[in-house]
This record gives C-alpha cells, structure tokens and sequence, in this order.
C-alpha cells in the first residue's frame, strides 16, 4: 500500500494546500528523543540530524518486502563503515534509498514518483 503523508511525516503532518507546505511535529519522528534540544539558535545544526530521523521514520514505516508498485521510497537495511574523516574516526550508516518511477524516464523526476 502506498505510504500517506503521516506514515512518512508522523501523526500530526499536515499539508496546506494555499501555502504549498507540509509542516510535521519532530516530536513524531522516534530518532529524535529529546525535541527540547532544537532551537531556533541551532536549528541548522539538526537539519542533517532531521533528514536522519526522516529516513529512519521511513523504512521503520514501509512494508516488509519491496513487492508493492505503489510504494515509490523504499529505504533498504544499512550497513557500516569505520571511517576517518579529517582526524576524526566515525561510523557511517548507508542505506540504500530506491526511488520508484514508471519506466519511460532516464532521469528521477519527481512529480514521477508512484
């Protein structure tokens, strides 16, 4: 079955159709534990840590296989990597995120997605 709007965004997403926004509570999003900690002082320095949330939301979100053509996001298990990053030691998470078009593109367009 194809993902709504708050299986991606959590419970209390909302679109407004005159502003053409989607607004979501963070608080929906299970890898954020503690929201008080955003601020709009630091807000840019959680915008990675949001898209992180979001892609975890996703694939705790989606159906167990990749056999439904409606699903256009399907989020794939991650593996890690011990890497170094200017001094730094860190571990990376790769997903695999497979975006799903109707086959008569070569280019991910969007407004595609089923």
């Amino acid at each position: 079955m194809a993902q709504t709007l708050t299986d991606r965004f959590g419970l209390a997403a909302v679109f407004d159709d005159v502003a053409k926004t989607v607004t979501f509570d963070l608080d929906d999003l299970d890898g954020i534990t503690d929201t008080s900690l955003v601020t709009p002082a630091n807000i840019d320095d959680w915008a990675d840590r949001i898209a992180a949330a979001l892609i975890l939301q996703w694939k705790a979100n989606q159906s167990a296989d990749n056999t439904d053509p409606t699903d256009g996001i399907v989020v794939g298990d991650p593996y890690k990597n011990f890497e170094t990053r200017g001094t730094e030691q860190q571990i990376s998470f790769n997903y695999n995120v497979a975006i799903y078009i109707p086959d008569n593109s070569a280019d991910l367009d969007p407004d595609l997605v089923v």
